[in-house]
C-alpha cells in the first residue's frame, strides 16, 4: 500500500497586518528614509516639508562644506578635528519637545568611513555619539547622503567579519558605535555620551545644535560636500497588541553546567515582530526621556496570581551599541545566564543552538539575565509573562502575554491560560511554542488554545501531553552590525518550491520514495520527500534551514491518529530522474542542541550545511534537498516545513 503524504511549504502571506506563523515572513521592505532637504539659503535657515499626520517634519540645514582632515601619524587619542568644528545649526520656531530627531550627512566621502566619529550636542547640552568605528572600511564611500535615525530598518554597516557584501550607500541607518573610548577635542564636551538620537527625546529643540566630527586614524581623509541637516518629526505610531508576539518560551529546561544543575534556571523568552516594518525598542510614551532615572524601553514582566513579582526593562540601547530594533518578521531573545549555584557557570543549555554554524541562541546581543535564584530562575514556574512597549507596566501598552491558569492579572495572561496551574516544573528539553495556523501564528486571545508544548521525548510532562519536537529559540540581527551570527528568519514566500522530476507525480519516485528498510527511529522504514527550492529573495543567502511546522508524530507518549513520523538526517546524494539526467540532493542535518534521540518533530530545524558565507546560495539559484522521515506508525500525514534564510544583508 502506498503511503500518501501531503507536503507543502507554509503559504506565503503578504498582508502587513496578518499574524504570521512562526516561521512566516515576506521580503522585508526597507524603511523609508527620513527625508533630508538642502537649501542654498543661510545655513541655518529651515526648509519645511509637507505636513505629516501630526504636523509633519521640519528641517534645518547648514550647507557649508566640511573637510574631514586625515589624522596625523601618530594620531592623538582625541583624533583630528574637521575643518568646521563644530558645525552649528540654529533651530527656531519648533513647538513642544523633541519626539524624534534625525541627522543627514549630505555628500559624505571618505576612503575609510569607520575612521570618522560624529558627536551631536543639543542646545541644552545633551550629547550623543551617532557613528563611531562603524561605516565600513576600504574602498570607502563617495558623495553619499547618510540619514541617521533610530527608526531606520538597518544599522550602519560594520567592518566586522560577516559583513561581506553589505554596502554603505545613500540611505537611512540606525546610529552605531563601538566601545566607550571616544574622545573629542575641545570645544566638544567631554564624555560620558549617549548613543542614540532618542536620547534627545523630551529635550527643547530650539537653540544651537552642534555637530562635532573627527578622524581618529591616519592614512585616509574625506569630506562632506553639502553640510548636514537636522530634522524634527513626529514619532511613528508605537507598536500595538498583535504587532509583537511571544512566540516561544520556557521557565525550566535541562541545564548543562555547573554539574548537578537541575535546569530550573534554564529559561528563555522569544518575541517576534509580527509586522513588515522594523520596530525600534523605544518607550512608546511620546516625549519619554531615556536619560531620566526611569529610562525608556520595553518591560518584560512576570506575575504570580494577581501581582507582578519580577521584571526586566530592556533599554533602547545596550551599553554603547546603538538603538535596539527588531527586523520585519524577526526575533528577539532573552535567555538565562545564572551565576549560581557554585561553582559559577551557565546552566542555559541552548546557547550554542545550532551547533557549528556560528549562529547562536543565546540572548540577543547577550541579553542574558542572572536570576536571584538559581533554582527558580528569573521567572517563577507558575508565571504569567507580559511584554509592554513602555518601561512601566501600562495596560494600554501591553503588546502580548502568556501565563498559566493560576495567573489572575489580566495583563499577564490571555484567556484560559496554560496548564498545569503550578507550571511546568520538570527539567527537560521542552518549550511552549505558539501554534501555527495555516501560514500564520495563531493568536486567538486564549493561551491554552494558542500554545503547544514540545519536547524531545514527546512524553506527558506534569500532566501535559507534549508533542515530539524541540525547543528552537532564535535571536535576531544585532542592533549595530549586519553579521552572520543572526538566526535565519522565515522567507517561505521568497522561495519557490517544486518537485524535482516534473515527469512524475509528486507522490512517486524520485519525488517521493517509500523505503521499508528499518532504521533508528524508523522501525517501518523511511519516507523520503524530495523537493527543489529556488532563492527569490533578491539577495544571496548565507545560511539556510527548514523548520517543521506540521508533522504527525508522538504526542503524550502515543502516536497521533495520522501516524508517527520522525525527522532524520539525510545525506548528500545523486538522484537519477526519469529522463536519465541527475540532480544532487544536498544533505540536511537535524540541528542541535537540544539532542533529539527519538528523532525530530514539531519545531525541529534542519540545516542545509552546504550554504555558507563562503558558498552562498545566489539569488535565482536552486537547491535540491530530501526530507527523510522515519516511519514508526504508518498513516496519511500532512508534513509542512517553512524556509528560514539568512540573507546578506539580513532581512
Amino acid at each position: 500500500m502506498r503511503t500518501m503524504i501531503f507536503f507543502a511549504a507554509v503559504t506565503f502571506l503578504a498582508a502587513s497586518t496578518a499574524q504570521a506563523a512562526k516561521p512566516v515572513t515576506e521580503a522585508d521592505p526597507a524603511t523609508p528614509s527620513v527625508a533630508a532637504w538642502r537649501t542654498s539659503q543661510h545655513p541655518t535657515t529651515p526648509h519645511r516639508a509637507a505636513p505629516g499626520p501630526q504636523g509633519g517634519p521640519v528641517s534645518f540645514s547648514n550647507a557649508t562644506a566640511i573637510t574631514i582632515t586625515d589624522c596625523p601619524n601618530p594620531c592623538p587619542a582625541s583624533g583630528q578635528a574637521a575643518s568646521l568644528y563644530p558645525s552649528p545649526i540654529v533651530v527656531s520656531g519648533v513647538t513642544g519637545v523633541v519626539q524624534r530627531v534625525s541627522v543627514t550627512i549630505n555628500g559624505f566621502s571618505h576612503a575609510f568611513p569607520a575612521d570618522t566619529d560624529f558627536l551631536l550636542v543639543s542646545p541644552s547640552g545633551r550629547k550623543s555619539v551617532l557613528m563611531s568605528d562603524f561605516g565600513a572600511g576600504s574602498p570607502g564611500v563617495s558623495n553619499i547622503d547618510v540619514t541617521m535615525d533610530d527608526y531606520a530598518a538597518r544599522p550602519i554597516p560594520s567592518t566586522v567579519t560577516g559583513n561581506t557584501g553589505v554596502p554603505f550607500v545613500t540611505g537611512s541607518y540606525r546610529p552605531a558605535n563601538s566601545g566607550t573610548t571616544d574622545l573629542f577635542p575641545a570645544p566638544a564636551p567631554a564624555s560620558p555620551y549617549t548613543y542614540t538620537l532618542s536620547a534627545f527625546n523630551g529635550d527643547a529643540p530650539n537653540g544651537t545644535w552642534n555637530l562635532y566630527i573627527i578622524d581618529d586614524a591616519n592614512l585616509d581623509g574625506g569630506s562632506i560636500s553639502g553640510g548636514w541637516t537636522i530634522t524634527f518629526d513626529d514619532r511613528p505610531t508605537p507598536p500595538a497588541a498583535g504587532d509583537i508576539l511571544i512566540s516561544e518560551f520556557r521557565t525550566r529546561g535541562a541545564g548543562t553546567t555547573p554539574p548537578g544543575s537541575d535546569g530550573s534556571a534554564d529559561e528563555f523568552i522569544e518575541i517576534y515582530n509580527n509586522t513588515d516594518a522594523s520596530i525600534t525598542i523605544i518607550d512608546a510614551i511620546p516625549g519619554a526621556d531615556p536619560t531620566s532615572p526611569t529610562g525608556a524601553g520595553w518591560r518584560f514582566a512576570g506575575a504570580q496570581g494577581a501581582t507582578e513579582t519580577t521584571f526586566l526593562v530592556l533599554p533602547q540601547t545596550l551599553s554603547t551599541a546603538g538603538p535596539i530594533a527588531l527586523p520585519p518578521r524577526g526575533y528577539f531573545l532573552v535567555s538565562t545566564q545564572p551565576t549560581t549555584p557554585s561553582p559559577a557557570g551557565n546552566t542555559y543549555s541552548l546557547a550554542t543552538y545550532p551547533t557549528g554554524t556560528g549562529i547562536t541562541a543565546s540572548g540577543s546581543a547577550n541579553v542574558s539575565v542572572n536570576p536571584a535564584s538559581a533554582t527558580v530562575g528569573f521567572f517563577p514556574d507558575d508565571v504569567g509573562i507580559a511584554v509592554f512597549s513602555t518601561a512601566a507596566a501600562v495596560t494600554a501598552n501591553r503588546l502580548d502575554s502568556v501565563g498559566y491558569s493560576s495567573v489572575t492579572n489580566a495583563d499577564y495572561k490571555e484567556g484560559t491560560g496554560l496548564s498545569p496551574a503550578a507550571g511546568i516544573v520538570t527539567a527537560g528539553q521542552h518549550s511552549w511554542i505558539r501554534k501555527p495556523s495555516g501560514n500564520r501564528l495563531q493568536d486567538t486571545g486564549d493561551n491554552a488554545a494558542d500554545f503547544q508544548l514540545v519536547s524531545t521525548t514527546g512524553a506527558t510532562i506534569d500532566g501535559v501531553a507534549s508533542t515530539l519536537g524541540a525547543p528552537g529559540p532564535q535571536r535576531g540581527p544585532t542592533m549595530t552590525a549586519y553579521t552572520t551570527t543572526s538566526a535565519p528568519i522565515v522567507h517561505t514566500g521568497d522561495f519557490a518550491m517544486a518537485i524535482i522530476d516534473p515527469l512524475q507525480p509528486s507522490t512517486s519516485a524520485p519525488n517521493q520514495v517509500r523505503d521499508p528498510t528499518p532504521v533508528t527511529n524508523g522501525n517501518l522504514g523511511t519516507l523520503k520527500i524530495r523537493r527543489m527550492f529556488t532563492n527569490n529573495t533578491g539577495l544571496p543567502v548565507v545560511a539556510l534551514r527548514y523548520r517543521v511546522s506540521k508533522i504527525p508524530t508522538l504526542t503524550g507518549g502515543a502516536a497521533s491518529p495520522q501516524g508517527d513520523y520522525r525527522v532524520l538526517n539525510s545525506p548528500t546524494q545523486t538522484i537519477t530522474l526519469t529522463d536519465t539526467t541527475s540532480v544532487t540532493g544536498q544533505a540536511l542535518t537535524v540541528q542541535t542542541p537540544a539532542a533529539q534521540a527519538d528523532g525530530g518533530g514539531l519545531n525541529t530545524s534542519l540545516a542545509e550545511g552546504v550554504v555558507t558565507t563562503t558558498a552562498p546560495l545566489a539569488n535565482g539559484a536552486s537547491t535540491v534537498v530530501e526530507f527523510n522521515l522515519g516511519v514508526m506508525v504508518e498513516g496519511s500525514p500532512r508534513f509542512h516545513v517553512a524556509v528560514e534564510a539568512l540573507t546578506v544583508p539580513p532581512q
